[in-house]
């Protein structure tokens, strides 16, 4: 019984073993994968047309900042007015993440390693947070670019695809949003691992052959190729 006992508990230990040892083996070769596409750029180099809008990194996470209306896109008919009290802000800031992770956190303070293994891996219901705001300054963690009215077109077709939408309006998170504006909106995708934040920000700038990263899993992959 004894013999038999050791026999269970040395079995338990390799297979916790084993599983230690591919849960490592995951994650050096999915950073691995991460620096190396990072290291690649994609898209055109050039920025020649007359759209300006920004990309924004705050250390971990990536947002689009566009202009509120211009003659390709008026934000706010894409949008219900009724969802913006302050309607008059000049540009939209656009991002998508994990829906709990979106709505759980409203600061850093309340960050959770639980939400973070949670968001990365467990195929998850995302959202869409977008917030009216000033024109952003430029920086290391702010760069503007400049696309013509074709990329720009691609660009927010894009991003409207990105939402789930009722009658060809966004489909609102009641009562989600952090203050007056901002709001979160229902998306049909799922966030993992490998689709996360900062990768729907490399595939926003991709659709529109903006200067990016090859693989764009981390915040800085969306920012380091452009000038």
């Amino acid at each position: 019984m004894k013999k038999r006992f050791l026999r269970i508990v040395r079995t338990l230990f390799r297979g916790f073993g084993l599983g230690l040892e591919l849960l490592m083996a995951f994650v050096w070769v999915y950073f691995a994968l991460g620096f190396i596409g990072t290291a690649i750029p994609v898209g055109a180099n050039g920025q020649k047309g007359s759209v300006e809008l920004y990309v924004r990194n705050n250390g971990i996470h990536t947002e689009i900042c566009m202009p509120a209306s211009n003659e390709t896109q008026d934000w706010f008919d894409f949008f219900s007015p009724e969802d913006y009290p302050e309607m008059e802000s000049p540009w939209v800031n656009v991002g998508w993440g994990e829906r709990d992770f979106y709505l759980s956190t409203p600061e850093w303070s309340d960050l959770t390693f639980y939400r973070v293994c949670h968001a990365l891996m467990i195929p998850s219901p995302s959202a869409m947070h977008v917030a009216v705001v000033k024109e952003p300054a430029t920086g290391m963690n702010c760069k503007r670019i400049r696309l013509t009215k074709q990329q720009y077109k691609k660009l927010t077709s894009f991003i409207k695809h990105s939402f789930d939408t009722v009658s060809d309006k966004p489909k609102i998170i009641p009562d989600a949003g952090y203050g007056e504006r901002d709001q979160f909106y229902a998306s049909p995708e799922s966030y993992h691992c490998f689709h996360t934040c900062n990768h729907w920000t490399n595939c926003a700038l991709k659709s529109a052959d903006i200067r990016t990263s090859w693989i764009g899993f981390f915040a800085e992959s969306n920012l380091v190729h452009l000038p």
